[in-house]
């Protein structure tokens, strides 16, 4: 008896971890990563082939989960970069305009543009003229991240764990260093 008892627990446990562990959850942050180490890293040795070293450093803006895509850049991949937290697409600074940078647009910051044409629906006129003063107008998408993978109920067991990761359901990419990228989807 106490040994199908220990072997149906131990059983219920194997079962359970092994759901938990094939989920998909992290490969649609992993693939971004990617390409935004890819497009800093190729910006960095056009730059150093046309001999552009004017010192311009590339700004990375996004919202505060978007600073942990910063360190392999800048620390493994020595491309001279800073970090701006924006949350919304008002937050992002008017002195980006002139430098090189890339925007990682989440969820909230997508919401907040169409909030934001929203509002100015009345007066066409101010909407183009913030459009025109805004930088993100100006910046090129260039990677489109769209979460494909399974979800799960997070009120059933095991996955109720689950709710704390980071999911990242859809992530753009906008840049104004090279508007001759092509955008691609990621799926």
């Amino acid at each position: 008896m106490p040994f199908a008892i220990i072997s149906g627990i131990g059983i219920f446990g194997i079962v359970t971890t092994t759901m938990l562990i094939t989920t998909n959850v992290t490969s649609n942050y992993f693939k971004l990563y990617a390409s935004i180490v890819q497009y800093l890293s190729h910006e960095e040795k056009t730059n150093d082939h046309h001999n552009n070293n004017n010192n311009s450093i590339m700004i990375m803006m996004g919202r505060h989960w978007t600073r942990g895509l910063y360190w392999i850049p800048k620390y493994v991949y020595n491309i001279d970069l800073d970090f701006k937290k924006v949350d919304k697409v008002n937050d992002i600074p008017l002195s980006v305009k002139g430098q090189k940078a890339i925007l990682i647009v989440d969820n909230t910051i997508k919401r907040s543009v169409s909030d934001n044409n929203n509002n100015n629906n009345n007066d066409i006129q101010n909407r183009r003229r913030q459009q025109q003063l805004n930088p993100y107008y100006n910046m090129t998408p260039i990677a489109i991240f769209k979460d494909n993978s399974t979800h799960y109920d997070l009120d059933k067991y095991p996955y109720t764990s689950m709710s704390e990761n980071r999911d990242t359901k859809w992530v753009e990419i906008r840049a104004n260093a090279n508007g001759s990228k092509v955008v691609w989807n990621t799926y």
